[in-house]
Order: C-alpha cells, then sequence, then structure tokens
C-alpha cells in the first residue's frame, strides 16, 4: 500500500527528478505507456503532476493518451484544467481513447465539476457520435446524478 504526497508539501529530491524525466516528449513516451509510471504520478499528483498529465493528453501515442485519462479516474491533478484536457480527448480519432475520456469525466461528474458535466452532455446529445459512446456519456451522468442516500454513496 503507498500513501499519497500531501499536495501542499514540497516534492522530494526523488520526485523532482522522476518528473524532470518526463519532461522531454521523445524519451517520456516509453516510460507514459507503463502502467508503473503511472502509479508513480498518481502518488505524486498535485499540479507538478499535472504538467506531465497535460503533456500526456497531446502525446502522439495513443496508449500515453489513454493512461492519461484512465490515471484522471482516481486523481484530480489540475481540476477544470485536467477536465478540459479530457474534454479535448473526446474528439481524438482513436476510440479506446475517447472510452477512456468519457471514463474519467464521469468521474468528475461525479466529483461534481460541471464542466465535466456539461462535456458529458454535449457528447451525449450530439448527433454524429458514435451510438455507444453517448450511451456511455449518458451513463456517466446518470451515475453522477444519482441522489446521495445512506448506503448507496460513494464521494459525498
Amino acid at each position: 500500500m503507498d500513501a499519497l504526497r500531501h499536495k501542499q508539501l514540497p516534492l522530494s529530491a526523488d520526485e523532482e527528478k522522476f518528473l524532470k524525466g518526463l519532461t522531454d516528449p521523445k524519451k517520456a513516451d516509453a516510460a507514459l505507456k507503463k502502467p508503473e509510471t503511472w502509479n508513480e504520478i498518481m502518488r505524486i499528483g498535485g499540479f507538478q503532476a499535472a504538467q506531465v498529465v497535460a503533456r500526456a493528453f497531446k502525446a502522439e501515442s495513443p496508449t500515453v493518451r489513454t493512461n492519461a485519462a484512465l490515471a484522471c479516474t482516481q486523481c484530480v491533478f489540475a481540476g477544470d484544467a485536467t477536465v478540459a484536457g479530457l474534454a479535448d480527448l473526446l474528439d481524438d480519432k482513436n476510440a479506446g481513447v475517447r472510452e477512456a475520456a468519457i471514463k474519467a469525466l464521469g468521474a468528475f461528474a461525479n466529483w461534481r465539476y460541471e464542466s465535466a458535466q456539461i462535456a458529458l452532455g454535449k457528447l451525449a446529445v450530439k448527433p454524429k457520435a458514435p451510438l455507444e459512446e453517448r450511451g456511455a456519456a449518458t451513463l456517466a451522468l446518470a451515475d453522477a446524478a444519482r441522489m446521495p442516500m445512506l448506503g448507496n454513496y460513494d464521494d459525498d
């Protein structure tokens, strides 16, 4: 079991070195394809790791973009800025990336991020979007809209 780093404390030397190693897009691409790299990015979290996530959203590799979106199902990173990056992934050419972005936006919608709810709503009513993606967006919104009651809540 790994503890999460407190987001208000400065990074340790090892954490700074790790994140600095992910600044060069060509060198970082191979590392960002590995789940263990993303586990460490999620552990570090906060705005420092958000910079890596933002670059990963624009990576050439669909695997990297998918991993970045999936990491956002468990970490907020930079809040609304992260949601904006995920919303941009809804128009990605790769179906797997779009699917991961919908899943992550569903988590943010459940955490009451209005911008995530709006992005999912726009996708749900977009006539040219694939039916499966429209359905997934609708289900994510329905999950976020479920009234929290004693015994069935997960984030409130």
